[in-house]
């Protein structure tokens, strides 16, 4: 349980850190990331951290962590000490990153600016078949599974405009982002979104997993007979 538990600290730090710490590094103009530069430091750091912390524990992400618990997958009891050390992870991070940077205070909180219900849409939108993703490679590809992972998050930073206000994908990133930007009220509307979403992509994999297992095993199955022949 500590080894989970600090697995999940440090995996979250570890993006929050890095990755809105590039924002702040571009806003002091210690770089200039281009328009996919932040996105890909989002991707390669949740890549690294799974591939680093993979036998520990990888969810990252308080929505992940609550719908997993609601799905009976991760035992209850241990949904909300995981979900306060990631929150406690991300707002050690963004610390560090005010401390480093300390006249950056916009990092692309988001605010929903189409309204909440909007909000709350788009995050199960965007989280459910991400979940689902996520699921399947770590499943059938779990060799790629990091890989995997961070190039789907690197694609729906890039093509969604995640840092433009209008995307959270995970409540420990937006609570450490708005306390920055003093716009608290709106973190609800994504933790309730994010959960959602994270919760659609898991059963719906949990639903179509019998026709995954047959889909991937009777080619190798297959291959085995053959080579046997």
């Amino acid at each position: 349980m500590r080894n989970r538990l600090l697995s999940e600290f440090v995996g979250v730090f570890g993006i929050v850190a890095l990755g809105y710490g590039s924002i702040a590094a571009a806003a002091s103009g210690l770089w200039l990331p281009g328009p996919y530069g932040v996105s890909a430091v989002f991707g390669v750091v949740v890549a690294l951290g799974i591939q680093a912390l993979g036998r520990y524990s990888i969810q990252f992400n308080p929505g992940v962590t609550v719908a997993l618990g609601l799905l009976r997958w991760h035992p209850w009891r241990e949904v909300w000490p995981f979900v306060g050390v990631q929150y406690a992870g991300a707002l050690a991070a963004m610390g560090f990153v005010h401390a480093a940077f300390p006249a950056v205070n916009r990092f692309g909180a988001p605010g929903a600016p189409q309204g909440w219900m909007a909000a709350i849409a788009g995050e199960v939108v965007v989280m459910a078949p991400f979940m689902f993703l996520c699921m399947v490679s770590g499943t059938c590809f779990p060799k790629w599974r990091a890989v995997a992972i961070g190039g789907m998050v690197f694609a729906i930073s890039a093509l969604s405009g995640r840092f433009a206000g209008g995307l959270s994908m995970n409540p420990a990133c937006t609570l450490a982002t708005n306390l920055m930007e003093g716009n608290l009220a709106v973190l609800p509307v994504y933790a309730v979104g994010t959960t959602v979403g994270c919760f659609v992509g898991f059963w719906s994999f949990e639903r179509l997993r019998p026709v995954l297992d047959r889909s991937w095993t009777a080619p190798w199955r297959l291959s085995r007979r053959g080579a046997k022949a």
